[in-house]
């Protein structure tokens, strides 16, 4: 059983890990016009459509992270 344990985290924190790397995608493509412009408008949406994203991975994989922990714990 630990073995399906520290999978089921490992699978889940890649993903976080996915969405993480899009907010830091989104927003750092938003931050290039507003380098060369000081427009923030792009800062802004880009960052929001990152952080929605960011918060739909998390919620998809916090539920597996814990039931890989409750795994590892031997919790039924």
């Amino acid at each position: 059983m630990p073995i399906v344990g520290w999978l089921n985290i490992v699978s889940n924190a890649i993903l976080l890990l996915l969405g993480l790397c899009g907010f830091l995608f989104f927003v750092g493509i938003g931050f290039l016009p507003f380098l060369d412009k000081g427009d923030g408008i792009a800062l802004g949406i880009l960052s929001l459509i990152g952080t929605i994203g960011l918060l739909f991975f998390a919620v998809l994989a916090l539920p597996g992270i814990l039931a890989g922990y409750g795994l590892l714990k031997r919790a039924r």
